[in-house]
């Protein structure tokens, strides 16, 4: 007697109702909505009853969700949301992978990342610095690998896979972010570090132990073993969107922003993982509807950061990969065949821009920015502090406001009853610090100055207005010669009345010790910068060209300096081997990197507005600079 084969019936969206599993959705991601609300540290007043009915939506749309069979529903909305923030995420990374790597290297640090390591499982010698050299490597891999996952979910290719990827990129993330949030620069760690005996960092420290009990010796013996004390370093901004938040909306996402947005994903994401182990029916005519309802969310985020290539990209990327799976989707050979595609059409983006610049520049000396005004868009904070007392005899807590009537009133702090406990500090506004900070501030010291810089009337007017004139006095009686400063009123003492002027004297104000150009560039009609954030790694193959520059624009009375970040000694070096006679000046070398990716770069300004930037790759010659910029 033969046996009766019964066949599950695959899920579908739908469930056991299309309308009530819709609903359901509708309500779990608004529950998300309102606790991600609630948890909000910017958030006033009393958060209880949202945070409770935020938990009470949440916990009624799983259950309705698993009583009508919805897990495929939430999971089909979880796709396009993770999918489509992945594309977009990854592609606005992809957009500047230096700038990205720059926030790794950061994460890199002893005294970052590594310290919760070492804390956690007591391995003071666990180190993360030596990936800061790979940092551009794993930058540019972290981008391709989130633009191709992204589209993977939306297109709904090997989702067992691609959400396991996605749900451990995810915890990653997430705890990248909790780090970031949780950073307390006021805890401290041990890190221990080896030396050769030779070594002078490692004698230094031998004599710095004998006085400062935050380093210790270890041992000494076949090398140098040194514990040192020290203060996490933390990182303000996870670099989660590069500079694309921070150049369209004016702020990049907080830490505790940051976190939050990543356990949401998470929750997304784990939906996803469940509905994938699940076996479930999609029919291709609504394939189509995962992509089309992923690109009006792609095109809500690409109108956020003001950015249209996501959009385009997207497209490009949905209409390639529904073409190469259109016979048949369950391929292995179609599947790697759609990962070649992504890869080299994020490939070709990501090549592009480490050639030459972001295709899209949210930087604050971006073409187009006033730089007088970025240097004044910054704001100051509101908060507010809470001072925590306690009861001496009862040990009841009381936290008043700071400054509030009760605490006026009660001045608890005057009360031997009570003592003072701990106070806390409540962000209503962030302080936001002005995109171009007080670190931009090219100068050169005074004893460097020479014929390359006196040629620029900026200069020899600084010269003049620190100048000071003296007059020199001729006693005949004791032959004696002196020199007053002109307006100093003991000119005309009677001390002095015996002696003769003999002339006046320009001198150096002894208090002028360097020049600072920083207002000077914000006024000069017109500027030509070479910025180079490395003399020595710099590529200078394009050095005689840059020289016609030069040599044209003093011509034409257009003033062309050089910002660096090295030393004078190296500048010197570098002038002598090139025999390049342009007036060079010092600043920070972080804003050198927000200058340009490129080293060198140039870049054209009028009255502090940037009118061109060029990197090593495409700079113009004078004649088109003339033309098209400077005309």
């Amino acid at each position: 007697m033969s046996r009766k084969v019964v066949m599950r019936p695959k899920a579908t969206v739908a469930g056991r109702s299309f309308l009530f599993n819709v609903i359901f959705v509708a309500l779990n991601i608004v529950s998300i909505s309102l606790l991600v609300l609630a948890f909000h540290p910017n958030l006033t007043g009393n958060t209880t009853a949202l945070k409770i009915t935020g938990f009470a939506i949440l916990l009624f749309s799983i259950f309705g969700l698993i009583v009508f069979k919805g897990r495929i529903a939430l999971a089909s909305a979880a796709r396009v949301i993770v999918g489509s923030i992945f594309i977009v995420s990854g592609l606005v990374k992809a957009n500047d992978p230096i700038g990205f790597s720059y926030k790794l290297q950061e994460y890199f640090e002893d005294g970052a990342l590594a310290y919760r390591i070492k804390e956690w499982f007591n391995m003071p010698e666990f180190s993360l610095e030596g990936m800061g050299e790979s940092a551009l490597t794993f930058s540019v891999l972290i981008c391709l690998f989130e633009i191709i996952l992204g589209v993977l979910v939306v297109l709904g290719q090997r989702l067992k896979v691609v959400s396991v990827l996605i749900v451990g990129i995810m915890l990653f993330f997430t705890f990248l972010t909790w780090h970031t949030d949780n950073c307390n620069p006021g805890v401290k760690f041990t890190d221990r570090n080896r030396y050769e005996l030779s070594n002078p960092i490692g004698q230094a420290l031998l004599k710095k132990a004998k006085t400062d009990k935050s380093v210790k010796i270890v041992s000494r013996v076949d090398e140098i073993i040194v514990d040192e004390t020290m203060s996490p370093q933390c990182v303000n901004d996870c670099g989660c969107f590069g500079d694309a938040m921070k150049g369209s909306i004016g702020r990049s996402l907080t830490p505790a922003e940051s976190f939050w947005k990543d356990l949401v994903l998470l929750y997304f994401s784990i939906w996803i993982l469940l509905a994938a182990f699940k076996k479930n029916q999609v029919p291709e005519k609504k394939k189509l509807l995962y992509w089309l309802t992923s690109l009006v969310l792609i095109t809500l985020l690409s109108w956020l950061f003001a950015w249209w290539l996501p959009l385009l990209f997207a497209f490009f990327s949905f209409i390639g990969g529904m073409w190469i799976l259109r016979k048949e989707s369950t391929n292995p050979k179609s599947f790697w065949n759609l990962n070649l595609f992504l890869l080299v059409l994020s490939g070709l983006l990501v090549s592009y821009v480490l050639m030459y610049e972001p295709i899209k520049d949210y930087r604050a000396y971006a073409v187009g920015s006033n730089l007088s005004l970025k240097m004044k868009d910054g704001a100051e904070g509101k908060y507010l502090e809470y001072m925590t007392f306690k009861h001496k005899k009862s040990g009841r807590t009381k936290e008043m406001l700071l400054g509030s009537k009760d605490y006026e009133k009660e001045r608890l702090w005057e009360n031997k009853d009570w003592k003072y406990l701990s106070n806390r500090q409540k962000v209503i506004v962030e302080t936001r610090l002005s995109s171009i900070t007080e670190q931009f501030s090219p100068f050169l010291p005074y004893e460097e100055v020479n014929d390359d810089y006196l040629q620029f009337s900026f200069i020899t007017n600084k010269f003049a207005k620190n100048n000071e004139t003296f007059v020199r006095l001729y006693g005949k009686e004791n032959d004696t010669m002196l020199s007053l400063k002109v307006g100093d009123t003991t000119i005309l003492s009677e001390s002095y009345a015996g002696f003769q002027m003999m002339d006046t004297v320009e001198r150096r104000n002894e208090d002028f010790t360097e020049f600072n150009i920083r207002e000077d560039i914000l006024k000069l009609k017109k500027l030509i910068i070479l910025s180079v954030r490395n003399l020595k790694d710099a590529d200078w193959s394009e050095i005689e060209k840059l020289k016609d520059i030069l040599k044209k624009s003093q011509k034409d009375n257009i003033p062309m300096i050089m910002l660096v970040s090295s030393s004078m000694e190296d500048v010197r070096a570098f002038k002598k081997k090139y025999n390049f006679s342009i007036p060079v000046f010092i600043t920070d070398e972080i804003e050198l990197k927000a200058i340009a990716r490129s080293n060198p770069s140039l870049m054209v300004l009028k009255k502090g507005i940037v009118k061109g930037k060029y990197p090593k790759r495409a700079l113009p010659d004078y004649k088109w600079l003339e033309l098209n910029v400077l005309k």
